[in-house]
C-alpha cells in the first residue's frame, strides 16, 4: 500500500485526485488502471459568537453587534456573508463597519450582507462586523439565529466555515405611560352590568392577523362580552373570553397602523364593591407575539347597588319581649366570606349583652358583634349563595303596638368598601296579652 501526505485546500471547494497505475517495458512506459475520485473538505465552524443591540424593543431601528472567531484562515479576496433572521431587516444604504481594518462592508440587501476581505485573516481570529440601523421585530419574540458564512474567493463553492446557530435575539414589547390609555366604565354602580369604553395611543403597529387583548382586574365579572363600538373596521371581528381576559381576533388581516384606538366592551359586570379596581392591561399582540403591553388606570364605583331583599321575622312578636330575629336576604351582588352587614335598630329598642348569630341557610356561619349600641355588625363565613338566612339573638322588641319599623341593612367586603343596600322591610309588634279585667265597686282596675 503507497502512501500519501495531501495538503488539502483551503476551502470545500470540490477537487479531483486521479490515480494511475503504470508498467515501464524495455523503456517504455505503458498505462495499466486509471482511477478518478472526487473529495471535498468538510467545512469548519465559527466558534464564540455573540450578538449584542442597543435596543431591543419592537420595531425599532438599532445597532447590532455580531462577534466570531475563525477557524480556517482567510486571504485577500476572501468574502464574508451575513443572512439574517426572518423578521429582522437591515436598511440598506446603511453603514456597517469592524475594528478589523482589512474588512469592508456594504449593506445593499436587507436580509444579507457582504464584507470583502483586502488583508490575510489567520485562523483562530476574533472579528466584529456592526451593522448601524437594523430594524428589531415587529413583535416580542425570539428571533431565529443570525448566519454566517466565510468564502475563500469569490465562488460561492469555496465555503470555508460556518456559523448557524447562536446569534439569535429576544424582542420586547415598548413601555407605555398609563396617559396613553384609558378605560371608562358605562356605569358606576357596583356589579351594574355595564359597557367598558377602552382608548389607547399605540407606538408599534398591529401586524397582520393581530389581535387585541384586555386583562380585566379579578374583581370584574366577564357575563357574554361582545364588540359593541369600535373606531377600526369590526368587520370579521370575533370576541372570545378566557378567564378575566377578553380577545378580539379576525380584525386585522392586514397590518393596522393608526396609533390611536378605542373599542367598547359590552356585557361586563362592575365590581361587587367600592375598593378601587387593580390595574387593566391592554395588550396588542401579532401571530407570534406581543407588540404594546399597556397598563391602563384602575376604576372606582362611586354608587353601591340598592334593591337586594330583605324579610325580617321576629320569633315573638309581642312588644317590649326580647327574642330571636331571622334576617333573610336575596342579594344582586356576589358575596365572599368575610363580607359583612350592619344592621341598625331604633333607639327604643334593646341589644342584649348576650347577643349572637347563627346561620340560618345559604352560608356556613355567622358572627356578629356590636359597632354601636344600636347597630350589629354580621360577618359572613363559610360558602355564601345568593339567597341567605342569619338568625340574631337577642333583640328586645319595639315597646309601642302598631307601629311599624322599619329595617334596612348594608353590605360591605373585608376591606370595609361598600357593596350593596338591602330594601327596606318593617316589623310591627302586637300588644302583650293582659289577661281579664274586673271592675271593682270603687271603680278601681284589678288585672287576674
Amino acid at each position: 500500500m503507497l502512501g500519501l501526505t495531501i495538503t488539502t485546500p483551503p476551502s470545500s471547494r470540490p477537487f479531483t485526485l486521479t490515480f494511475t497505475s503504470q508498467t515501464l517495458i524495455s523503456s517504455v512506459v505503458y498505462g495499466i488502471d486509471t482511477i478518478t475520485r472526487t473529495y471535498q473538505c468538510q467545512t469548519g465552524v465559527l466558534s464564540n459568537p455573540t450578538l449584542s443591540t442597543n435596543s431591543t424593543s419592537v420595531n425599532a431601528i438599532t445597532q447590532y453587534t455580531l462577534g466570531f472567531r475563525t477557524f480556517n484562515a482567510l486571504i485577500s479576496g476572501s468574502f464574508i456573508s451575513v443572512v439574517f433572521p426572518a423578521r429582522v431587516s437591515a436598511v440598506v444604504g446603511s453603514s456597517c463597519s469592524s475594528t478589523n481594518p482589512s474588512l469592508t462592508c456594504t449593506v445593499t440587501n436587507s436580509s444579507f450582507a457582504t464584507i470583502t476581505i483586502s488583508g490575510n485573516i489567520p485562523a483562530l481570529t476574533t472579528l466584529s462586523i456592526t451593522f448601524s440601523q437594523v430594524t428589531n421585530p415587529d413583535q416580542a419574540i425570539t428571533t431565529g439565529s443570525f448566519s454566517v458564512y466565510t468564502y475563500y474567493d469569490s465562488g460561492l463553492d469555496s465555503l470555508v466555515d460556518t456559523i448557524t446557530s447562536g446569534l439569535t435575539m429576544t424582542s420586547t414589547t415598548n413601555p407605555i405611560i398609563p396617559a396613553t390609555a384609558t378605560v371608562i366604565p358605562g356605569s358606576l354602580i357596583t356589579y351594574q352590568l355595564t359597557t367598558y369604553e377602552f382608548t389607547a395611543t399605540l407606538p408599534d403597529p398591529i401586524p397582520a392577523a393581530g389581535s387585541i387583548l384586555v386583562i380585566f382586574p379579578p374583581t370584574i365579572t366577564l357575563d357574554t362580552v361582545s364588540l359593541s363600538a369600535s373606531s377600526f373596521s369590526n368587520s370579521g371581528c370575533s370576541v372570545t373570553k378566557s378567564s378575566n381576559t377578553v380577545t378580539i381576533s379576525g380584525c386585522f388581516s392586514t397590518i393596522f397602523t393608526v396609533s390611536n384606538i378605542s373599542f367598547t366592551l359590552s356585557g361586563i359586570y362592575n365590581p361587587p364593591s367600592l375598593q378601587p379596581t387593580s390595574s387593566f392591561t391592554l395588550l396588542t399582540t401579532g401571530p407570534l407575539g406581543n407588540v404594546n403591553v399597556i397598563n391602563q388606570s384602575i376604576v372606582t364605583m362611586t354608587t353601591i347597588r340598592s334593591g337586594a331583599s330583605l324579610s325580617v321575622t321576629p320569633t315573638n312578636s309581642t312588644v317590649n319581649t326580647m327574642t330571636t330575629y331571622t334576617l333573610s336576604f336575596s342579594f344582586q351582588v356576589p358575596h365572599l366570606t368575610g363580607d359583612y352587614f350592619l344592621f341598625e335598630i331604633p333607639s327604643s329598642m334593646e341589644i342584649s349583652s348576650a347577643l349572637s348569630c347563627s346561620a340560618a341557610s345559604g352560608l356556613g356561619s355567622a358572627s356578629c358583634s356590636l359597632s354601636n349600641a344600636t347597630t350589629i355588625r354580621v360577618v359572613l363565613g363559610g360558602t355564601v349563595l345568593g339567597n341567605i338566612s342569619v338568625t340574631i339573638q337577642s333583640i328586645r322588641n319595639y315597646d309601642v303596638t302598631s307601629t311599624p319599623i322599619s329595617f334596612s341593612a348594608i353590605f360591605f367586603n373585608s376591606n370595609n368598601f361598600g357593596m350593596e343596600r338591602t330594601q327596606t322591610a318593617t316589623v310591627t309588634s302586637t300588644v302583650a296579652f293582659m289577661g281579664q279585667i274586673f271592675f271593682n265597686n270603687n271603680d278601681q282596675i284589678a288585672i287576674n
